[in-house]
């Protein structure tokens, strides 16, 4: 199922035109930023959205208790084809059960809802909906069914969760066009591979991919002049509003969404990938026993898990190739000194390591190296296996 599919599937009847636009960069206050590069870079940067905080202005209407649920869809290109990835951010994530069934408001901030997932360019493109879930009622449990399958599968590792987003996306549709559950909000978007990419992102078109916080309002566009919209902030990942930042307060004057687009150079849980976790493990463990030749066939299998990863953007599996043979020469000169080597064959088997990359060194080059990509003309080809293979030659 597409996302315009769905997206006609849940419209029943006209509605007015929502509000949604991005905060200027200058109303973003006590946020930290230092994980960003400066733009969408395809094959060189990773990219990840986030649901920093919503909110429902009223969380009773007569007898009826709400809380709230957002649904995210995400379409974009991986691993030579349009993707759809779903995640419902609801109760269940961080309230009990017999919380939510008393109708105990949940707040949520700072959501990670897709990525980090390598950019390929092209469009990507965003269903964002903001819900009302009526408590004490049976679709609840249907909604506690629905994130538990969700969350039995890592969707960072779009290579195996890939596999349940289809089946996902059929069981959502049914949830999401139950009366219990009503829909405050949704747009539908495609934002655009920026060509461009030396306009400051408050200069660039709405609908062009850019590091920023978009809002999404439960009220009429028109509302918002270019003026009313100065007056909305971010102030540690939450919206506010005022005339200036020392009279700002919480914005509660509508329902609303609030999304941030983030670009990545390097996604920091590599570490949670086989090619380290079972294949690097392994590799140590067999150097710390003196089995040097058991080592490299393990660290073998460790390239090409690396190389064949879809996961990881070709500029980070460069940078890491060099790490894991600079971390393979330091581990032998390590645990070789635990053994009783005579002199010759202690001089053969210890070879000077290279000093290992800090993370902060790696995350400069990881750096200039999607800035570099982003200078070219043309991309840079993407890296084969044979070429890991050779850095990552022992």
């Amino acid at each position: 199922m597409s996302l315009t599919e769905l997206w006609n599937s849940l419209i029943r009847e006209k509605t007015f035109t929502t509000a949604a636009f991005r905060i200027a960069s200058d109303r973003v206050l006590r946020t930290d930023t230092s994980r960003e590069t400066r733009g969408f870079v395809p094959r060189a940067t990773y990219f990840e959205l986030r649901l920093s905080q919503m909110f429902l202005q009223y969380q009773r209407e007569y007898w009826r208790d709400f809380i709230p649920m957002a649904s995210m869809m995400t379409e974009f290109i991986f691993n030579g084809s349009r993707t759809t990835i779903p995640i419902m951010i609801g109760p269940e994530r961080l309230s009990s059960a017999q919380q939510v069934a008393r109708g105990d408001m949940v707040d949520y901030f700072n959501t990670r809802v897709a990525g980090p997932y390598p950019y390929q360019g092209d469009d990507i493109s965003l269903f964002a909906g903001l819900f009302r879930v009526e408590v004490n009622n049976w679709a609840k449990r249907t909604l506690s069914l629905i994130e538990t399958v969700a969350e039995a599968f890592d969707p960072t590792r779009l290579s195996s969760y890939i596999n349940i987003a289809r089946p996902l996306l059929t069981g959502l549709e049914g949830f999401l066009g139950m009366k219990e559950v009503e829909m405050r909000m949704g747009r539908q978007k495609a934002y655009m591979q920026q060509m461009e990419r030396t306009a400051p992102a408050d200069n660039a078109a709405a609908d062009v991919l850019q590091p920023a916080f978009e809002v999404h309002i439960r009220a009429e566009s028109s509302q918002f002049s270019p003026a009313e919209r100065r007056k909305f902030w971010i102030y540690e990942n939450r919206l506010f509003y005022g005339d200036n930042e020392n009279t700002i307060r919480p914005y509660s004057s509508a329902d609303f969404m609030l999304l941030r687009f983030v670009p990545l150079a390097t996604r920091n849980d590599f570490v949670t990938f086989d090619f380290h976790k079972i294949h690097w493990k392994k590799t140590e463990e067999f150097l710390a026993q003196g089995d040097e030749e058991s080592a490299r066939q393990e660290f073998r299998l460790l390239a090409v898990a690396l190389a064949r990863s879809e996961d990881i953007v070709d500029s980070q599996r460069r940078l890491l190739a060099q790490q894991y043979r600079k971390m393979f020469l330091e581990a032998r000169e390590t645990y070789a000194n635990f053994f009783d080597l005579d002199a010759t064959t202690r001089e053969s088997a210890l070879q000077p390591a290279p000093a290992p990359i800090s993370d902060v060194e790696m995350e400069r080059e990881l750096e200039r190296a999607a800035l570099a990509a982003s200078a070219q003309a043309a991309p840079e080809p993407p890296a084969k296996p044979e070429q890991i293979l050779r850095i990552l030659d022992i």
